[in-house]
């Protein structure tokens, strides 16, 4: 879990950004659970030499081992959409 850390900003960011003075289907369409396409477009957007943890595990990492790691960031985004809990054990 600690290589997925880089990316608890852009979760947590994507889920707070939600606002409730959004017609309700939109506000719904924002908090569906995101699909492994737009979790790959955000690691795709990061800056690739920015690490926001002392890991030293950069964009770049996840943008260039997504074949390896790709599925483990989706299952991991995922999972902390559903429990925001789940970010605890990321650390």
């Amino acid at each position: 879990m600690a290589l997925l850390a880089p990316l608890i900003p852009l979760i947590w960011m994507m889920h707070s950004k939600i606002l409730c003075k959004l017609e309700e289907d939109t506000n719904l369409r924002l908090n569906e659970e995101p699909s492994p396409k737009e979790v790959y477009h955000v690691v795709k957007e990061m800056h690739p030499t920015k690490a926001p943890r002392s890991d030293d595990f950069h964009a770049l990492f996840f943008q260039k081992l997504r074949d390896i790691v790709g599925s483990d960031v989706v299952i991991f985004v995922r999972g902390v959409w559903r429990d925001k809990n789940n970010i605890k054990h990321a650390n």
